[in-house]
């Protein structure tokens, strides 16, 4: 088997991570069913299959974690590696935000702590193309929030809603994630008037903590909903509400 995982790899380089994970399942499954030495050179095949470099690690540390680690990986450093090196975050961000980077909530909290400058706050949601999966932003906005407090998450999701053109998916999902106040759910209410907006975008309003939101500012979105064929969501929303 080791000398078929490393003849796959050999004719393609893609498959490095996929394959290292396997082993890593193998490693975390039989690690104490198996003799010393099998572990011993299951550990040195895991190391073959390891990528050192910056982007390796990227994927490696927060992918989906299939191996069970002793040490919880340090993404802190990681982040502050990423942020030094020019045009990593670009090159990797399609992938970031796929959906398969399954600790990019944590990546985006561990952005938030290296970049004591918050410079990243503009340069996240202003990187070319990108997937639907927008955690690696809010994780660093929630965690730059708890930092700068209330008035500045307003201001930098008001920015996002003046932004042309607008980013829909990652306005919805801001709201959803960060949490909501009584300007950006006025703001989400006037764009569900105006714009033809895809039911899966407006349903992940389901999600948010509608509590503190002041009833004025709430009744005038679910209306917005229900005039704009989003009643399914409305109705989630108001239940949760109550």
């Amino acid at each position: 088997m080791a000398t078929l995982f490393v003849e796959l790899r050999s004719a393609w380089s893609e498959l490095r991570e996929p394959l290292r994970k396997q082993i890593a399942t193998v490693l975390r499954r039989d690690r104490v069913n198996v003799a010393p030495e099998q572990r011993k050179d299951l550990d040195k095949l895991h190391a073959q299959f390891e990528d050192q470099t910056l982007e390796g690690r990227v994927q490696q540390y927060v992918g989906p974690h299939e191996w069970e680690r002793e040490a919880t990986p340090d993404l802190v450093s990681l982040a502050a590696e990423m942020i030094e090196v020019p045009g990593v975050l670009a090159k990797q961000w399609d992938w970031l935000t796929s959906g398969q980077a399954g600790a990019a909530w944590e990546l985006g909290e561990a952005l938030a702590a290296a970049d004591t400058a918050g410079r990243l706050a503009d340069e996240l949601p202003g990187l070319p193309a990108g997937g639907p999966d927008h955690r690696i932003v809010c994780g660093y906005v929630v965690a730059q929030r708890r930092v700068f407090g209330d008035e500045w998450y307003e201001q930098w999701a008001v920015s996002q809603f003046e932004r042309k053109p607008q980013p829909i998916t990652l306005l919805f999902e801001v709201l959803s994630r960060c949490g909501a106040t009584d300007e950006l759910t006025s703001r989400a209410a006037q764009l569900v008037s105006r714009r033809h907006i895809g039911r899966a975008i407006v349903g992940r309003l389901k999600y948010a903590p509608w509590t503190d939101i002041s009833y004025a500012a709430f009744e005038v979105l679910l209306q917005a909903m229900m005039k704009s064929g989003h009643r399914d969501t409305a109705v989630c929303i108001l239940q949760r509400r109550m």
